[in-house]
């Protein structure tokens, strides 16, 4: 009996794992999103939606292709694509925020 139920626990534990962490109802080829990366994905779209300029200010990349940083000037939200950008925009914050828009 121990055995047979330890068979079936193995056996089910198979199906129900794929490799690579896919999901059984994840697309072939795709792995399935957890609820980390989505929430990720769902906080990144919020803080989008938030900042003031749909463009780094410093690039000139929209911010839906990735949104790195953050930083507040003058009561105005700016998104950044990176780090960089941010620092750039910093060290002249008065020429970067006339040309955003």
């Amino acid at each position: 009996m121990k055995k047979s139920i330890f068979c079936v626990g193995v056996m089910w534990t198979m199906a129900a794992c794929h490799p690579g962490g896919q999901s059984a109802d994840a697309a072939p080829g795709r792995r399935a999103m957890d609820s980390t990366a989505r929430a990720t994905v769902a906080f990144k779209k919020t803080v989008i939606s938030l900042v003031d300029y749909k463009k780094d200010p410093a690039c000139g990349m929209p911010l839906t292709a990735g949104l790195e940083d953050t930083a507040r000037y003058k009561g105005k939200l700016y998104g950044f694509c990176s780090k960089e950008c941010k620092a750039e925009f910093l060290k002249d914050p008065d020429g970067y925020s006339a040309k955003a828009k």
